[in-house]
């Protein structure tokens, strides 16, 4: 059994890397759409979405699916819509 004094150090030298959380749950939920052109990049205030789909819907699905878990980010979705 840990000391108060060691749990104290142990708590204060574990940190979790929220945005690096955040990052990979938004990807994997633009894969989980199956749309593995899509990029996923954060910033502080700002989830930007880059790549291409097939169509208009699957660009607002991919932004629709990160607005969520992105509740206080801006989205930009620069998303492009390839034309076949």
């Amino acid at each position: 059994m840990q000391s108060d004094s060691s749990s104290r150090n142990l708590a204060r030298s574990i940190r979790i890397d929220t945005d690096h959380h955040l990052h990979e749950m938004m990807q994997r939920t633009v894969e989980r759409l199956q749309l593995a052109n899509v990029t996923v990049r954060l910033s502080k205030d700002t989830v930007l979405l880059t790549g291409s789909v097939n169509n208009w819907h699957e660009k607002q699905y991919a932004q629709e699916a990160l607005r969520a878990i992105s509740s206080t980010r801006k989205i930009r979705n620069e998303i492009r819509v390839s034309s076949t």
